[in-house]
């Protein structure tokens, strides 16, 4: 049974990609730059009622402005850069710099004699507070007032600010140098300088058009029109409430923005969008989905290849613009993806758009891949609230995966560092938590650069396991207690994207509306718990023309259940902190989210057998048979398709539906408190010290330790059960057809249990494989059809693999053993070992396979 997005892993011994990054730097000497000091505060102006938004009305000539976003609290304002005015001398006979497009050099301002100091005025008012001056000027930024202390001055028509303040509201960076007596500007990467008292400023070398700074009180002030405009930006005066109004062009934000303080504001809840596959007249429908799912984050790809369709071109910018707009008038909070490959540049030249779209860029073109993520971040710098470079860079396109993604993130980290110090980057990994890939970005120096990783608990290349939802705890207890860095440094290890496939129309209940909607909430209610960060669900739609599915939303637009789950979830706890488990095992699973005001519970049992006692008077009696909630008479409980089901009151049969009972009562809260229970299921462990675990391959074979039906619907695996004398053992086979390589089904996947070995540190292993040996050729025939596999399997450092192994010819069953000197067994991929029968030319039946451990201290220690 194929199901949506297969991918058939053909080999996880990764060819490695060549060709080496060209780096030129060139050193450039540069005057020290002396930051001034924070002002001491002072008691802010009392506010007064704001007055109502008028209709900007603006001149032919200025751009007309952009509706403003919501008002938002502004960020800290620094204190204005004031210069008392100095005895300037005349001016020596100026430097020349041609200016492109003119025939005749223009004059660039002389150096200025050290006259000049700075004085640092007090902070100013805060933001959004009229002054209590009727005649006051106010300055608006998008919608939102921007305090000046000391107040703009209105001279001869033209609005004057001090340096600082308004300007870093403007998303500015203003330095002064005292010895040279120049301010430099620097905005959007270029910087501007100038000089008290003198027409024009230097950008980037070239000079522009800028009229002079007064000297007001002691004090250096710049016209805000200008220099609004030489930014790029659209000023509009408002003569009736003495407002000048200045907006961004684009729509984009304007300003600088506290990241990490959006994102605590944002909520933990969020979804994937890949815009890239809709058309753009789909983008606001879109978006209104977003708000349907309930979700305040939103996570995109700003894809390499609309943006820079050939290389070198203009960039196509107003699809992204209106997109980050409408996103944000939305209260959406932005997470940007980098990538993928822009098609000219990738390293893959066959003729599939995907393909390439996934594979990484060529050597050859790594500057073009730095390009780009400098001017995306440096354009989206105020609306994107962090960055995750690729979004998951798989093995199935790949190749050397670790070493070319570290150098792929290695660059994007520096070049978004140039166009802003302060942006939150994330690394990703390839999914179902890959430790190995994880610790090799850490060990080669990549993790201490970055803010965080995004982890995947499915695996991308292999979706749709069968695995339960709590199974990426062990790996993501592992990531956090031990791989994670400890130089000091908080980082981030949100949970990037749950997924589970949808086969609509068919009965396959494992692969149902139902068992998406489960699998999400169950996912995401302990991607926020374990994490305690942030979680997303990947996709909110399926692509155009799919029939089947990751999404919450059908590709014609229609809801699938999991939509109202992951709505009810996102408003029931999606900005409550996780305040502990009442239960962690495979009886019961219930997680309460509680920040002292409100609590929520999200509760379900893996094995069916587990029961809530719930009432609304008081904390019910303890029971070893159940878990006492208290709630309330307005509480509601909550099935995983968002319907409420029943009354908050009586005892509650779990089973692998996940309920939510929403606004429990404060006892809750204090019973959880009074709890450690760890999130990881308390099971007990049925392999630890133990020195064999096996698996009998036949129909109804035990899996005593290896486990391999769960993988029953992953690309190209077996399926074929076959029985010779009596024994019965699954089959590999090869292509039926030379024409249609995907008829083959030549692997097994296994997966090893976690308490026999789990992240061990390179073990030796024994595997031994019973297998039904294939016919004796006929020997009147020309042709032999050897049969052979070889064993790739988690190692130390990587993916690693046996050599080949012909399987001989004759009578009976053999057995073959393999010898893998540095196991690690870590689920990387979402497995542990797999039998590749890939290159056989006969089928091979494997009735049993067992491993056996050959070093006491094979298991990792694991919270």
């Amino acid at each position: 049974m194929l199901y949506p997005d297969h991918r058939i892993l053909r080999c996880r011994t990764i060819a490695v990609l060549s060709g080496a990054l060209l780096v030129a730097a060139n050193a450039q000497a540069q005057t020290p730059v002396q930051k001034l000091p924070a002002a001491p505060a002072v008691a802010p102006a009392p506010a007064v009622p704001t007055t109502p938004e008028v209709p900007v009305l603006t001149p032919p000539t200025t751009p007309a402005p952009v509706p403003s976003a919501p008002r938002v609290a502004a960020p800290p304002v620094a204190a204005p850069l004031a210069v008392p005015a100095p005895a300037v001398p005349p001016l020596t006979p100026p430097t020349t710099l041609a200016v492109p497009g003119t025939l005749a050099p223009a004059p660039i301002p002389a150096p200025v004699p050290d006259t000049a100091a700075a004085v640092v005025a007090p902070a100013p008012a805060p933001a959004d507070a009229l002054p209590v001056d009727p005649n006051a000027i106010v300055i608006n930024i998008n919608g939102r007032n921007v305090a000046s202390n000391p107040a703009p001055q209105l001279i001869s028509g033209s609005v004057y600010v001090p340096l600082r303040g308004v300007l870093e509201s403007l998303g500015a960076e203003v330095n002064y140098l005292p010895a040279q007596s120049r301010i430099d500007i620097v905005q959007n990467g270029k910087t501007y300088s100038l000089r008290p008292g003198q027409p024009g400023a230097v950008a980037d070398g070239t000079l522009v058009d800028l009229a002079p700074s007064k000297t007001i009180d002691g004090r250096a002030f710049v016209p805000l029109r200008a220099l609004a405009q030489l930014f790029g930006y659209g000023v509009a005066w408002q003569n009736a409430i003495r407002t000048v109004a200045i907006t961004s062009k684009d729509g984009l934000a304007i300003g600088p923005t506290n990241h990490r303080e959006a994102l605590a504001k944002a909520g933990n809840l969020g979804v994937m969008v890949d815009f890239a596959s809709f058309p753009p007249e789909e983008t606001e429908t879109l978006l209104d989905q977003v708000k349907a799912s309930g979700a305040t984050l939103i996570k995109f790809r700003f894809d390499w290849g609309t943006l820079e369709p050939e290389k070198g071109a203009t960039f196509n910018w107003p699809a992204y613009d209106q997109l980050v707009k409408s996103a944000r008038e939305r209260g959406l909070t932005i997470v940007g993806i980098l990538g993928d490959t822009a098609p000219w540049a990738s390293v893959n030249i066959t003729g599939d758009a995907r393909v390439k779209r996934l594979s990484p860029p060529r050597t050859d073109a790594y500057p073009s891949w730095s390009n780009y993520v400098t001017r995306v971040v440096g354009r989206y710098k105020n609306d994107v609230q962090a960055w995750q470079v690729w979004e998951n860079p798989d093995a199935a396109n790949f190749y050397s995966v670790a070493r070319t993604y570290r150098l792929l993130s290695t660059m994007a980290v520096d070049a978004a560092r140039k166009s802003d110090k302060t942006a939150i980057i994330h690394l990703a990994e390839p999914g179902a938590v890959n430790l190995t890939f994880l610790n090799d970005l850490n060990t080669n120096g990549v993790t201490p650069k970055i803010d965080g990783v995004s982890v995947y608990p499915v695996s991308g290349y292999q979706p749709g396991t069968l695995e339960t939802p709590e199974a990426f705890l062990r790996p993501y207890s592992v990531l956090r207690s031990t791989i994670a860095p400890r130089d000091g440094k908080t980082r981030d290890y949100w949970i990037g994207g749950v997924s589970f496939p949808v086969v609509d129309g068919q009965n396959q209940p494992e692969f149902s509306e139902q068992a998406q909607a489960d699998f999400a909430v169950r996912s995401l209610a302990l991607g926020l718990a374990a994490s305690e960060q942030k979680a997303f669900y990947n996709v909110l739609r399926d692509a155009p023309g799919s029939t089947n599915g990751r999404g919450l939303i059908r590709a014609d637009g229609t809801p699938r259940a999991a939509l109202g789950g992951v709505a009810a979830l996102s408003q029931a706890v999606g900005k409550l902190p996780f305040a502990g488990a009442l239960q962690s095992d495979n009886n019961a699973v219930v997680l309460l989210f509680d920040n002292k005001r409100e609590g929520a519970i999200v509760a379900w049992s893996p094995n069916g057998k587990g029961m809530l006692q719930l009432s609304s008077l008081a904390m019910p009696a303890a029971s070893p048979d159940s878990i006492s909630i208290a709630t309330r008479p307005d509480s509601m409980l909550i099935d995983s398709t968002g319907k409420s089901v029943t009354a908050p009151d009586g005892a509650i049969p779990l089973t692998g539906s996940p309920v939510i009972i929403t606004r429990v009562a404060g006892e809750t809260a204090k019973a959880a408190q009074a709890t450690t229970i760890s999130l990881r299921l308390q099971n007990p462990a049925r392999f630890v010290g133990a020195t064999t675990a096996t698996a009998d391959l036949g129909k109804g074979g035990e899996e005593a330790g290896l486990y391999f039906r769960k993988y029953k619907n992953f690309g190209g695996e077996a399926q074929d059960v076959r029985t010779f004398s009596g024994k019965s053992g699954l089959t590999v086979t090869p292509a039926t057809s030379v024409l249609d390589p995907s008829t083959a089904k030549p692997f097994i996947h296994v997966d090893v249990d976690d308490d026999f070995i789990y992240n061990a540190p390179g073990v030796p292993i024994t595997v031994s494989v019973e297998v039904k040996r294939p016919p004796l050729p006929d020997p009147t025939s020309i042709f032999t059809a050897t049969a052979g596999f070889r064993i790739e399997y988690d190692g130390a450092g990587g993916p690693k693999s046996t050599k080949w192994e012909v399987v001989e010819p004759g009578e009976g069953w053999t057995t073959m053993t393999f010898e893998l000197p540095d196991a690690q067994f870590a689920n990387a991929g979402g497995y542990d070992l797999l039998i590749n029968a890939g290159g056989s030319k006969a089928p091979i039946t494997i009735g049993q396979i067992s491993i056996t451990r050959n070093a006491p201290t094979a298991i990792a220690q694991t919270p």
